[in-house]
């Protein structure tokens, strides 16, 4: 099944407004589903997960808790000031302090140089999680995500995308610069963008990850 990404962000609506299921437990049960996955890559090698503020953001700070729960060595490396983070990613984002986890606040200005040094001091081959921009980034990428993107393709190590790789456009599968991904966890269903050969690139391998919502939501979006 395809879905375009605003069918993916509608499902999301119906099943939190109509179904009652709290968007937190839906960014839970989501990161929970990827976190399998990027365990089997990563064979317990050091995991660095990239974290924008909004909800794909918050996947990346429940897949930090999970997978430190694994006893894996994790660093969040944040786009965003904490400030500006909301909602369900504020909650997931809040527990991370509590549990020591390692949180590195990239400054807007940094150059790819910075954000590959950081990378580098971290782990020589880690995991590197995309989890910055989801469904409802348009456009092409800007500083400081851009050149996060540009450093974390330069860098040894699998990479894995949440949900979609930062800079892919999911709707027509084009972008001019987009995190390299050897796994690509996305939620619900492939996106329609994902058909265009072009994105291959980009998405390398797929797994579509169940977040717990009834499916009789994605035959509505199929009808409709």
């Amino acid at each position: 099944m395809l879905l375009s990404c605003q069918q993916c962000r509608q499902f999301d609506r119906i099943a939190i407004e109509e179904y009652g299921i709290p968007g937190i437990v839906l960014m839970e049960n989501a990161g929970v589903g990827c976190v399998r996955k990027i365990a089997e890559l990563s064979q317990d090698r050091p995991a660095l997960i990239l974290c924008g503020g909004g909800n794909n953001g918050g996947d990346g700070f429940v897949i930090a808790r999970h997978l430190m729960n694994r006893n894996q060595n994790v660093l969040v490396l944040l786009l965003v000031d904490p400030a500006k983070i909301n909602g369900d990613a504020k909650a997931n984002f809040e527990i991370l302090p509590k549990m020591d986890t390692s949180i590195v606040q990239a400054e807007p200005g940094w150059s790819v140089g910075e954000f590959r040094s950081e990378i580098e001091a971290f782990c020589d081959d880690p995991v590197i999680i995309d989890a910055m921009l989801g469904t409802g980034a348009t456009g092409s990428l800007r500083k400081p995500f851009a050149n996060a993107v540009e450093a974390a393709n330069q860098c040894s190590g699998s990479k894995v995308a949440i949900d979609i790789p930062t800079g892919l456009n999911g709707d027509t599968g084009e972008s001019e610069l987009a995190f390299e991904a050897d796994l690509t966890c996305t939620f619900i269903a492939r996106k329609t963008g994902f058909e265009n050969p072009a994105a291959d690139r980009w998405i390398g391998e797929m797994e579509v990850i169940d977040i717990g919502a009834p499916r009789e939501i994605y035959q509505r979006l199929n009808s409709d």
